[in-house]
């Protein structure tokens, strides 16, 4: 697959493995191709001895001993091992993508072109390829001459000596490739591009001050005093990222959320949501129910003034809501959840007459009434209420989120409450005279006691029963001694 350049770079893109390998196999290529041409020792360009001025030196006259020498000791075409190191330092992935796609063309170019011409184009004399002296006395010979003249190991090209001349200087890791451990007090926020790394109490701006686990630091610089900078924590694998705006201006710490991080957060919200147990302390007061004393019955008067509360309710809700009253009979559904809200009055005849009408009000007190229905925002909760003429009864039901209507509930009056609260307060005396007296008092006590909250009912005798709990019982019961 042909090399394909990348020439729309932005300061912030990122640099993953495939842009690497993009651009060594395009300096690959560019190699290949200009040492193929190197290589080609059939004399691609057909070039001449005349051509070089050496007419007249025969076919086994080899260069001057003395000339391999001095070509050997030439320390200007040579390079060190340290200067080879010193240059491969200088790289960056930026600039490596430039001179890899400008080496490429330029390897291209003089390789057609020259490939092409016959003519000798750069005019070669030899004295220009230094053999101006050549004489025809002993040589070295030619295969000790082109072993070494190929040898790519001494020598170096003029793109390798302009790529490394014109590398960044910048080291973005150590010499060994490995991140850069930051001196105590380091500024994280100063710094040059680069891969870093320090324990995070000793620098300074650290995402979580004070912390003593080991930190990396990715820092990319951009224009204007730009920077983007990614922390990691080595230790709990948590990850934050930083943004240095126009001009230095620090933005702060951002905790990039991990799935393991939300799944944690998640959990303890499901076990706070389903905690029954009041989690928040929340008092009867905080509920508006500071009055309301910790007892299982209603009294009369809480029994009339709750009726009260909801006729009152009921009255100010019907009296607030903008009621239109309906034709009389005008609907054949009342299950419709698009029947617009209004009174709607329907008759006995009409009922008897629509048996799938009369069998969606209340049974038994489904003739002549009135039907209201409430308007909703959305339908999210559509309530319909049912008066019927007949037993003065008021009925109401609810369809939620679109869902289906729920049965029929009455509504009880200010003068059935009191009613049935009269006879439940009649009904609680009555029991507790029946069945709760002196003569019915047990009292159990040692072994005899009942040792497990948890046991049933069945498990009590009748009556008043005063128990000493003991230190045995180790389940339920808050006191030592109870009724």
């Amino acid at each position: 697959m042909a090399y394909e350049e990348k020439t729309d770079w932005l300061p912030d893109d990122p640099i993953n493995e495939d842009d690497v390998n993009r651009w060594e196999k395009g300096i690959k290529d560019a190699h290949t191709d200009l040492a193929a041409h190197k290589n080609d020792m059939n004399n691609p360009h057909n070039t001449t001895k005349a051509q070089i001025g050496l007419g007249n030196v025969d076919n086994v006259q080899q260069a001057a001993k003395k000339d391999f020498d001095k070509h050997e000791q030439d320390q200007v075409r040579h390079v060190t091992s340290t200067e080879r190191e010193n240059w491969n330092a200088k790289e960056t992935p930026g600039e490596a993508q430039n001179k890899a796609d400008q080496a490429e063309a330029n390897a291209k170019a003089y390789t057609d072109s020259f490939a092409a011409r016959r003519d000798n184009p750069n005019q070669v004399t030899k004295a220009q390829v230094g053999l101006g002296n050549v004489e025809n006395v002993k040589q070295a010979s030619q295969a000790d001459f082109d072993a070494h003249l190929s040898n790519t190991k001494v020598h170096v090209s003029e793109g390798e000596k302009n790529k490394w001349n014109a590398a960044q200087l910048i080291k973005l890791t150590g010499d060994d490739g490995k991140r850069i451990q930051l001196q105590d007090g380091t500024d994280i926020l100063t710094l040059s591009s680069g891969f870093y790394c320090a324990v995070g109490q000793s620098v300074v701006n650290n995402p979580v001050e004070g912390d003593a686990t080991w930190y990396n630091y990715d820092i990319v610089e951009g224009g204007s005093g730009r920077k983007t900078i990614v922390a990691y924590q080595s230790w709990g694998s948590m990850m934050w990222i930083g943004m240095v705006h126009t001009d230095g201006e620090f933005r702060g710490w951002k905790q990039i959320a991990t799935t393991d991080f939300i799944d944690r957060v998640q959990t303890e919200l499901d076990l706070h949501e389903n905690d029954k147990t009041n989690p928040h302390s929340v008092t009867k007061q905080q509920v508006g129910l500071g009055n309301v004393e910790n007892v299982k019955q209603e009294t009369p008067d809480g029994a009339q003034k709750k009726a009260d509360t909801a006729l009152n309710q009921s009255k100010d809700y019907t009296n607030s809501t903008a009621f239109i009253t309906r034709p009389l009979n005008s609907i054949t559904d009342a299950n419709d959840l698009n029947l617009p809200p209004g009174t709607y009055r329907l008759d006995t005849n009409y009922m008897n007459a629509n048996p799938v009408l009369q069998n969606q009000f209340p049974l038994n007190d489904n003739r002549t009434g009135l039907l209201i229905i409430y308007p909703s925002a959305n339908k999210w909760a559509t309530r319909q209420d049912w008066f019927s003429i007949s037993t003065k009864t008021l009925y109401t039901r609810v369809a939620v989120n679109g869902t289906d209507y729920t049965n029929w509930y009455i509504l009880e009056t200010s003068e059935g409450s009191q009613s049935k609260a009269d006879k439940a307060l009649a009904d609680a005396k009555n029991y507790v005279d029946s069945n709760y007296t002196n003569n019915k008092l047990t009292v159990l006590t040692g072994s005899n006691a009942i040792q497990d909250a948890r046991t049933s009912g069945n498990e009590y005798p009748a009556g008043l029963t005063f128990m000493d709990i003991g230190a045995n019982n180790t389940t339920g019961y808050p006191l030592t001694y109870g009724i």
